[in-house]
């Protein structure tokens, strides 16, 4: 097994050009040759080690017990699929709940109108509400994201068409987009058909995908992102300083703000190491144009120094939490309609 990734790893082959590497994981898990194991369960338990090894970057083999490693193992592959099937269901039903977060100019700049962010909640038939924490890595290891990132858009259109007065009040909402929603050719198709429909002016929607997103599926995401800025939207990245390796790649990808990633604007007062990371993203902002947005602005003083850094946006606790879509849109002497049995 060692000679094999020993040579797997050693191997350099071309593609378009590019000289390219493979990084293999191994997993291995014992089998049962008493048949009370199914080779289907042994395969599961041994790709569960090799992904434990990816995530652990542990190039050596990595072994899952039969006995205590595998039943977690089971569990919580179980526990993942109830979860996603509970968010499907939600999703599927029409349980979905939005939230707005807002954007604020940091200094100089204004917006005429309310510029945010929008968040998803769903509910479930017993009326617990589910947080994205709780469903969103559970629907995209399942193939789930589309339907997800399909269903928050059509909620938000049709909220908007019934509530016009809150339209002119908007100055530009963000909405999420999964990567792997963007590779699929038939989201594509629906996601064109409801903009053609949409509610409001192009310019006030702005589509945000993380950085490792535009970097997995960089193809369809281009074709994508050169659409929809034909269209007159605003394009995001999101995350952004998890993948500052492929910053270069930025160069190709149309984007008018960038996301500095939450994990490190929060912790940069504190961690130096968050902080050069922001510098960084700040600094690859100005190089490729697009503007910079810091999201879990949490304090004042945070607020200050990011302004001092040249960060143009805040988003995060210190500026507003999330908030139902009818609290934050509507206009204030505007009551929400609400529906009676």
């Amino acid at each position: 097994m060692e000679e094999i990734l020993r040579r797997l790893q050693g191997f350099v082959f071309q593609w378009h050009g590019v000289q390219l590497r493979v990084t293999p994981y191994l997993g291995v898990a014992p089998c049962d040759r008493t048949g009370m194991q199914s080779l289907d369960e042994c395969l599961a338990n041994a790709c569960g080690a090799a992904l434990r090894a990816r995530e652990a970057g542990e190039h050596n083999p990595l072994s899952c017990d039969a006995g205590a490693s595998a039943k977690p193992d089971t569990q919580a592959r179980r526990h993942r699929l109830v979860a996603a099937a509970e968010a499907l269901a939600c999703v599927h039903a029409g349980r979905v709940e939005l939230y707005v977060q807002p954007i604020v100019a940091l200094a100089g700049q204004t917006m005429a109108g309310f510029q945010g962010e929008v968040l998803c909640r769903l509910r479930t038939a017993h009326g617990r509400l589910l947080f994205p924490s709780d469903f969103i890595a559970d629907l995209e290891a399942g193939g789930h994201a589309s339907e997800l990132d399909i269903a928050v858009i059509e909620c938000l259109f049709q909220w908007l068409r019934a509530h016009p007065l809150a339209v002119p009040g908007i100055a530009r909402l963000g909405i999420n987009l999964s990567g792997k929603s963007v590779a699929s050719a038939s989201f594509r198709a629906r996601f064109a058909e409801l903009l053609r429909q949409a509610p409001l002016p192009h310019a006030a929607l702005c589509f945000e995908l993380t950085e490792t997103a535009v970097i997995s599926s960089q193809e369809p995401v281009l074709r994508l992102f050169h659409d929809l800025r034909a269209r007159g939207c605003s394009l995001s990245l999101d995350d952004f300083g998890s993948g500052m390796q492929n910053s270069e790649r930025l160069r190709l990808v149309p984007v008018d703000s960038l996301k500095i990633d939450g994990q490190f604007v929060r912790n940069m007062q504190s961690q130096s190491r968050d902080l050069e990371i922001v510098r960084a993203a700040i600094a690859v902002a100005d190089a490729h144009g697009p503007t910079t947005v810091a999201e879990y602005v949490e304090s004042a003083s945070l607020a200050e120094q990011l302004r001092g850094m040249g960060v143009r946006w805040g988003q995060g606790y210190h500026f507003g939490r999330p908030e139902p879509i009818a609290s934050r849109l509507l206009p204030q002497d505007v009551a929400p309609l609400v529906p009676v049995a």
